[in-house]
């Protein structure tokens, strides 16, 4: 196990005189989580635990034991090796793991958010998001219907059309446009997707029916069932990078 430290934290390591990676904390940073990895001769895996690092209280202090609360775990490994680390830490470290359902309101919210983040940031949203596909699970699905799921293409080069759409159609007296202040179908691209859906397909966007069960884009993969990638950030990408990251970890910790 080693540190997952804040970039601003990593530079007082290497600016140290005798630069030492052991311990989590560093000057007044507690860093962003620990970093587990798992060597063998001819392979290596790495999971992740992170913290909610603008979530107040993270670490409590009871009598002389420290807890650092550490609500999301990242893996990616084999099934029977990730089984094996998830019962190292219960046993280790009398702790739980379980799979992190996202609701259909939360993907939303990502793609919204990672959408404004690139806009405030000067981002190209075309060259990060580039195309998107949404999948919905659509009524009746669950009652042994026919259609299970409907997949939505929106290519790089309508994503701004979207966009443009999405915000004549949203009320004037909006003064913010960050994604997590609305409800997830007022956010700009959700609002021009819903007209077009109901347009072409006579689907309610907003229904409850409705969910969005996983989006691919460009920067991200996320899935209901608990399955994310995020592709290293480019230039201008970091924020928003950082952000779906953030509410992961969010997430995490209120349902934790």
């Amino acid at each position: 196990m080693r540190p997952f430290r804040s970039p601003q934290a990593w530079a007082l390591v290497y600016a140290a005189a005798e630069p030492d990676d052991t311990g989590i904390d560093g000057e007044g940073d507690e860093g962003w989580g620990v970093i587990i990895e798992i060597v063998y001769e001819k392979a290596a895996y790495t999971a992740i635990l992170l913290r909610d690092i603008n979530a107040p209280g993270n670490t409590t202090v009871n009598s002389d034991e420290q807890f650092t609360h550490l609500p999301l775990l990242l893996t990616r490994l084999p099934p029977p090796l990730r089984a094996t680390l998830l019962d190292f830490l219960a046993t280790r470290f009398d702790t739980r793991a379980s799979a992190l359902h996202l609701p259909s309101p939360f993907l939303k919210r990502a793609l919204g958010g990672y959408i404004d983040a690139l806009v405030a940031g000067g981002g190209d949203v075309r060259g990060a998001v580039r195309d998107v596909v949404i999948s919905l699970a659509v009524p009746g699905a669950e009652g042994g219907g026919e259609l299970k799921s409907i997949d939505i293409t929106i290519s790089r080069d309508d994503i701004d059309g979207f966009l443009e759409r999405g915000r004549s159609s949203t009320p004037s007296t909006t003064t913010t446009n960050t994604a997590a202040a609305h409800p997830e179908h007022e956010h700009p691209l959700w609002t021009a997707l819903q007209a077009y859906i109901n347009t072409h397909l006579a689907l309610d966007l907003a229904s409850p029916q409705v969910a969005v069960v996983k989006i691919a884009c460009g920067a991200f993969v996320i899935a209901a069932e608990g399955r994310v990638k995020i592709s290293a950030p480019g230039e201008g990408e970091r924020e928003g990078a950082e952000g779906v990251a953030g509410a992961l970890v969010s997430l995490a910790g209120r349902v934790g």
